[in-house]
């Protein structure tokens, strides 16, 4: 880029005509010492920063794609290339990314992931070394953002890269001696990603007036969950660090403390409510009245192709079998799965004929099933030559799943075959709300030894999802409530990894089921296998694309590959 001009790509994920969202006008190029000498344009570079944020394709569906409970028809951001055994530096360059964000794997010469958090990381320096507002409220809270910005960037490189390179302050540039840039280990890349959070929440204000921006809780909300991570088994020899899971605890303590958030009453609303959501910390507003492709077509992408959308993602059986099924005052799980097996209980509450009944209502909100009500209009059918199957006919065909389910939770206009119009909405993605902190805490509570105290956190999620509460508590409990809590918001593949569980958990292949329609009104299903199991343990991290690694001798890739 040249010295003398900045170009101002503003595809920004907070733009919209009501007052109370993110807003900014399109520019076209400034002399880059002009671009300082505004708040409003010095705001307008740092608006386009946000853009790096994940959205739900790229850091949500994608990654738990990548476990056994979820499938992605399309391959967007690398969503098979775990369950299907065939990731390596070729085709890293997909993983996390659109193709619009550089994410184009299949031309052979993008920079994915990686490429793309350098470009941000390298806006955000920039913004810290020329940011200079007479406006100390600004200042403060524009540094705060920037630097939470650049921690969060840093953590989606360490998270999948493990090893990454830590710039600090410097501003990449033409010049830069990037081949002396050496990578540092990935708990050295996380204690410096919460001393910039220690940074940003002392300048950052507990409240903003424009959804979107990050608040001080945000930035608390993100240090505590990589205290957690950092502090987990994975990389702490098969232990957890406690000096680090204390430090998560109080923080978490001072958000749930603040009175600033509450669980909302609807389970259904905490994933995809923008208007009063009291679960919300932290998420990214994307309007429709700026199309970006793929980071807001949600309800688009995750309909039916019956409805006019593209199934990109879909649960599978592995997933549903998780979702208790509630008799009485007790409740239970219908199957489980290892080594490629499922095992039915033998509890006569539950009948393989009625699978679906008297379950975990988040079941009802998170996954449609044969005969499934979608909306008034439209129930689902799966069964073959149904609505929503391959076989159907006078739909669109090529776009409906293969395995048996769709997805309810995240969608919010469930519109009936007139997409385009709208084709897009409004949406958020939720990188942190009080549901998850909770499982959070409950894990860290749990460690620490204080069983009462996350006992009661994994109950207060129960109950506000309409769940027999429990009267202890154990990991393999915090475990499976995080999956039927949080399935598609990003934390599943994460989790196992860091748990190491994911070895285990993926030693399953992914299944589905398939509807025979009887012609009496009855049906016969069978169990199909999607995947067969793929899982090898280099998995743990994401090959660097290729093209890094040609750019850079020194690089050192991930182990195994």
């Amino acid at each position: 880029m040249k010295k003398n001009l900045l170009l101002l790509t503003l595809m920004i994920l907070n733009v919209s005509c009501t007052a109370d969202l993110f807003e900014s006008a399109p520019l076209d190029k400034y002399a880059e010492t002009s671009v300082w000498t505004t708040d409003s344009l010095s705001d307008t570079f740092i608006t386009e920063i946000y853009n790096g944020l994940p959205h739900a394709f790229s850091a949500m569906f994608s990654p738990d794609a990548n476990t056994v409970d979820w499938y992605d028809h399309h391959n967007n951001c690398a969503g098979q290339a775990v369950t299907k055994g065939y990731l390596d530096p070729s085709n890293s360059a997909g993983w996390g990314v659109t193709y619009n964000k550089g994410g184009d794997y299949i031309t052979g010469n993008q920079s994915g992931l990686w490429g793309y958090m350098y470009k941000k990381i390298r806006a955000t320096n920039t913004v810290l070394e020329n940011l200079k507002s007479e406006n100390k409220e600004f200042q403060d809270s524009r540094t705060g953002e920037v630097l939470t910005l650049r921690a969060i960037f840093y953590s989606r490189l360490a998270l999948a890269f493990g090893n990454v390179i830590n710039v600090g302050d410097v501003k990449l540039n033409l010049d830069s001696d990037y081949l002396s840039m050496k990578q540092s280990p990935f708990l050295e890349t996380m204690a410096y990603i919460n001393s910039e959070l220690d940074k940003a929440i002392l300048l950052l204000p507990e409240s903003q007036p424009e959804k979107g921006r990050i608040t001080k809780y945000a930035a608390m909300a993100q240090k505590a969950e990589m205290l957690l991570i950092a502090a987990s088994p994975r990389f702490n020899g098969g232990s957890y660090n406690m000096t680090l899971l204390q430090e998560a605890k109080v923080v978490n303590e001072a958000i749930v403390s603040s009175g600033k958030f509450s669980l909302l009453p609807d389970f259904a609303d905490a994933s995809r409510s923008m208007n009063g959501n009291t679960e919300l910390i932290f998420g990214r507003f994307i309007t429709a009245k700026r199309k970006i492709d793929r980071d807001n077509f949600i309800d688009h992408n995750l309909s039916p192709g019956g409805a006019g959308g593209f199934t990109t993602y879909t649960p599978t059986q592995n997933l549903v079998d998780q979702f208790e099924v509630i008799d009485g005052n007790n409740s239970f799980i219908p199957a489980t799965w290892s080594n490629n097996v499922r095992t039915v209980t033998s509890n006569p509450a539950y009948s393989e004929d009625d699978m679906y009944s008297n379950r975990d209502p988040r079941f009802y909100a998170s996954i449609f099933y044969q005969g499934a009500e979608r909306n008034a209009d439209y129930i689902i059918d799966v069964s073959e030559g149904g609505n929503d199957s391959r076989s159907c006919t006078g739909c669109q065909w090529w776009n409906n799943g293969f395995f048996g389910y769709y997805v309810a939770k995240f969608v919010t206009t469930k519109l009936n075959g007139n997409w385009p119009s709208p084709e897009i909405n409004d949406s958020v993605t939720i990188l942190h709300r009080l549901g998850a902190l909770y499982l959070n805490h409950a894990e860290i509570l749990f460690q620490l030894g204080d069983q009462a105290g996350a006992l009661q956190m994994v109950n207060a999620i129960r109950a506000r999802a309409g769940m027999v509460l429990y009267t202890s508590i154990d990991m393999d409990k915090i475990k499976h409530e995080t999956v039927v809590e949080l399935i598609g918001e990003g934390k599943r593949f994460n989790n196992l990894r860091r748990w190491e569980d994911i070895g285990d958990y993926n030693s399953n292949g992914e299944w589905g089921i398939k509807y025979i329609n009887n012609g009496d009104g009855t049906y016969a299903s069978e169990l199909i296998q999607i995947s067969a199991p793929s899982w090898n343990d280099k998995y743990y991290w994401i090959p660097i694309p290729q093209p890094e690694m040609d750019k850079n001798p020194n690089l050192v890739q991930a182990p195994g590959y």
